[in-house]
């Protein structure tokens, strides 16, 4: 009797399951009739659907249409990211499998990598309704164009667009990292002020003159924002030491190697040091611990035709300032107030994080950086200059 029942409940299920594919069946072949588009019963399962689009003429043409990415299925590492650059994930192209949004879909949304191929072909195979009246209208009519969409390739068979992707370096990548979040974390202002080369250069003539020792305008701007941190402390990073990095450019980037305790050393120390960590850094020789930290940041573009210009912050340090080239401008001569003269003059800015200093703060820095950059020769209270 119990084996009867079994074979009994078997057929029934098999009679309802036949039932369910005739019905299914059915409704098929009404879309078929109807010309409700379907994909055939062959198609690979992607993530973008082939869809049938009927001009106004009666012709049919094909475009590929973008499936929404599947979050449910995101890695720890992509919410992550999501979450840290405020993207929403839902308005991504998906590139990974069974429509995974991947790392590199964020990232190439985010301007720091290059498209992956199947975020590409998206591109390429862009839907008719994006185009512009004249692109949809040649695309739609084929007896005026001849231009098709390979759908299998994802190529354009006429006027193809072409580029070429550059490889990112590591250095670079690290560096567009840092300063995005510093951008757009830090909450920047900038203060800038006019300061007078005029006792600088006399001082470069007389070392020149004296000792045939030759002295750079950086190493005059790195010397005397060594002194003024000194003075104006708040603007230092640091709890106690002044270590100060210069930017240097480099074939991958820039990097910022670093003049530790600089307030204690003399102007040709600090320059023959510059010059040495600018030249291991250009050959990719420094170590970690040579451009790792730091409390203060000079970036200087004076050898270009710039007259001033503002940098970005490089974290952790709470400050930056950037030097531009010098200049001729009109000042009232020294020993006759009511003449004037041309005296050379550079442009200093600084960019500061409002969280860790004011701008009264950098206001007495650069006032105690103007007062010690115009008289290398000390007097009045001043410090001397140690050559």
């Amino acid at each position: 009797h119990t084996a009867a029942m079994h074979a009994s409940q078997r057929l029934a299920r098999f009679a309802r399951g036949a039932s369910r594919l005739a019905d299914a069946s059915a409704r098929g072949g009404a879309r078929r009739a109807t010309g409700f588009p379907t994909l055939p019963p062959h198609a690979p399962i992607t993530t973008t659907a082939l869809s049938q689009v009927t001009a106004a003429n009666g012709q049919t043409t094909s475009r590929e249409t973008s499936a929404p990415p599947d979050l449910a299925r995101v890695w720890p590492s992509v919410r992550r990211l999501l979450a840290e650059s405020k993207l929403d994930g839902s308005n991504i192209a998906p590139t990974g499998p069974k429509r995974t949004l991947t790392k590199g879909d964020v990232l190439a949304v985010m301007g720091l990598c290059a498209p992956p191929k199947a975020q590409r072909s998206l591109f390429f195979n862009a839907p008719a309704e994006t185009m512009a009246p004249s692109e949809s209208s040649s695309a739609v009519s084929s007896n005026n164009s001849s231009q098709t969409l390979d759908t299998n390739n994802a190529t354009v068979s006429e006027e193809e667009v072409t580029f070429s992707d550059l490889p990112v370096t590591p250095t670079r990548r690290v560096i567009a990292s840092r300063l995005l979040a510093s951008k757009a974390e830090a909450p920047h202002f900038y203060v800038s002020s006019d300061v007078s080369l005029r006792g600088v250069e006399k001082l470069r003539l007389d070392l020149k003159r004296i000792s045939g020792a030759k002295a750079s305008v950086n190493d005059c701007v790195m010397y005397a924002v060594s002194r003024a941190l000194s003075i104006v402390p708040e603007i230092n990073g640091a709890d106690n030491a002044v270590d100060v990095a210069v930017a240097v450019a480099t074939p991958n980037g820039l990097i910022t190697p670093i003049v530790r305790d600089a307030d204690s050393k003399s102007l040709s120390t600090i320059g023959a040091e510059v010059r040495e960590l600018a030249k291991r850094a250009r050959e990719g020789k420094l170590k970690p611990h040579e451009f790792t930290g730091g409390s203060f940041s000079v970036s200087n573009l004076g050898m270009f035709p710039v007259d001033s210009f503002s940098a970005i912050l490089n974290p952790p340090q709470g400050a930056i300032m950037a030097v531009g080239r010098g200049r001729d401008a009109l000042a009232i001569d020294p020993t006759d107030a009511t003449n004037l003269v041309s005296s050379p003059v550079l442009s200093a800015t600084v960019s500061a994080d409002a969280r860790a200093a004011s701008e009264t703060d950098v206001a007495r820095f650069l006032e105690a950086f103007k007062d010690v950059l115009e008289n290398p020769e000390g007097g009045e209270g001043r410090e001397k200059w140690a050559l």
